[in-house]
C-alpha cells in the first residue's frame, strides 16, 4: 500500500515524513515530483508473540510505503504541479498536512487551505473526465459491442461531470457498482481516501476545535516537529517521554493505524521455523486473494487453506495445542479472511 504525504509548502509534511519513516530526505530531491519513498513496518504485538514462540529465522512485519511529495501551492497552476497530481493518483491513500503552527497558521486557516486544495483536485479530475469524454465523442467507428460499452461510459461520465460541476464535488454522487468500477479506473483524486492532518506547534490536547469538527470531523491533530524529536530518541527513553507529554503513541504508529482504518485493511499471518510474517489485505477479501498476496502461484493452484485464529494461539500457547483442541479449520476458496487469521495455503504446484 502506498500512502502519499502532501500539502502546501512549509506545512510540515516533510517533518511528519521524517517522524513516521525515520528517514532524512536528501534536500537535492525535495523538488522531485515523483516524491521521496520510505518504508514503514506495521507494529503488531501479535506477530511479535508468534515469533517469540516459533523462533523463526526471519521475522517480517507488514510494511506501508509512504511517499513525501513537494509542496502544492493551492490555486496555483503549472506543469510541475500537474506532474505531482499525476503521481498522487497512483497512491492508495493521502495524508494531507496543513500548517496550524506558524504565526499565520490556525485551524481555520488550515481548513481554508484544505478547501482550496480540494478544488485543485476537483478541477484536475474534471480535466481528466473531460479529455475522456472528448475522446469518446470523437472516436472512430468500432464494433457494435464496443460502441455500446463506450456509449454507456460516455453517458456516465457526462452525468458525473455535470453533477460535480453543479455541486462542486464528486462526493455523494450515486453510482451503481458497475459505474463505480468504471470511475475507479480513472484514479480520481477527489474520492481517494484521505486524512487531514493539522500540524500544530504544541502537543494538541482536548477535542477538535468546533470549526474543524464541523467542516472536517475526521481530521487529526499533532505536532510534526515534536513527533520527529520523539522518533529520534533512543527506544528506552521514548515511552517515558510520551507519557510525560500525555501522548499515547508515536506518530509512526498512529499514522499506520489511521491508514489501516481509512483503507479498511486487516492483517493475517503465516508462521513456521523459516519465517513468521504479517500480510495485509482488505476486509472482505477471500482466502484466494490472500494466497495471491503471498505468491501468485498459491492463488493459481489454490486447493484449500488451514486456518486458525491468533486468539486461539494466544489462549492455548502453541500451534500443537491449537490442533489438539480442534481449533484448526479447513476452508475453501470462498472463505473470507478475518483479522488475525493464521493461514497455511495448500496448493497444486502445477496450477490450474
Amino acid at each position: 500500500m502506498r500512502i502519499g504525504i502532501a500539502g502546501p509548502p512549509f506545512s510540515g509534511k516533510t517533518t511528519l515524513f521524517r517522524a513516521v519513516t525515520g528517514l532524512d530526505p536528501d534536500p537535492a530531491r525535495s523538488g522531485d515530483p515523483a516524491g521521496v519513498v520510505g518504508l514503514v513496518p506495521v507494529p503488531d504485538p501479535r506477530l511479535d508473540h508468534l515469533s517469540a514462540v516459533f523462533r523463526p529465522r526471519k521475522h517480517t512485519p507488514a510494511r506501508l510505503e509512504f511517499v513525501d511529495f513537494p509542496g502544492l501551492e493551492p490555486g496555483v497552476e503549472g506543469e510541475r504541479k500537474r506532474q505531482i497530481l499525476a503521481r498522487l493518483r497512483e497512491m492508495d491513500a493521502l495524508l494531507l498536512v496543513f500548517d496550524a503552527f506558524s504565526g499565520e497558521g490556525s485551524p481555520a486557516a488550515a481548513l481554508a487551505a484544505w478547501e482550496l486544495l480540494k478544488m485543485d483536485f476537483l478541477f484536475s479530475d474534471l480535466e481528466i473526465l473531460g479529455k475522456r469524454i472528448e475522446k469518446l465523442r470523437s472516436g472512430a467507428a468500432k464494433p457494435t459491442r464496443t460502441q455500446e460499452a463506450e456509449r454507456r461510459e460516455l453517458e456516465l461520465l457526462d452525468r458525473v461531470r455535470g453533477e460535480a460541476e453543479r455541486r462542486g464535488t464528486l462526493s455523494g454522487i450515486r453510482l451503481e457498482p458497475a459505474e463505480d468500477k468504471i470511475l475507479r479506473g480513472f484514479s480520481l483524486l477527489s474520492p481517494k481516501p484521505s486524512l487531514v492532518v493539522l500540524n500544530e506547534k504544541d502537543p494538541p490536547c482536548g477535542e477538535l476545535p468546533p470549526v474543524v469538527r464541523d467542516r472536517c470531523p475526521g481530521a487529526i491533530r499533532l505536532s510534526a516537529q515534536l513527533e520527529r524529536e520523539i522518533a529520534e530518541l533512543p527506544s528506552s527513553e521514548r515511552g517515558p517521554f510520551l507519557e510525560g507529554l500525555g501522548i499515547e503513541e508515536p506518530a509512526s504508529h498512529r499514522m499506520v493505524r489511521e491508514v489501516y482504518r481509512l483503507l479498511g485493511l486487516i492483517s493475517f499471518f503465516t508462521t513456521g521455523e523459516d519465517e513468521c510474517r504479517a500480510w495485509t489485505v482488505r476486509a472482505g477479501d477471500d482466502v484466494v486473494t490472500a494466497a495471491g498476496r503471498i505468491h501468485s502461484d498459491l492463488a493459481r493452484g489454490f486447493i484449500r487453506a488451514e486456518v486458525y485464529s491468533y486468539e486461539s494461539f494466544r489462549e492455548l500457547g502453541s500451534e500443537g495445542a491449537v490442533k489438539a483442541r480442534g481449533r484448526i479449520r479447513t476452508e475453501g476458496r470462498d472463505y473470507i479472511v478475518k483479522d488475525g487469521d493464521v493461514l497455511t495455503i495448500l496448493f497444486n504446484t502445477g496450477g490450474r
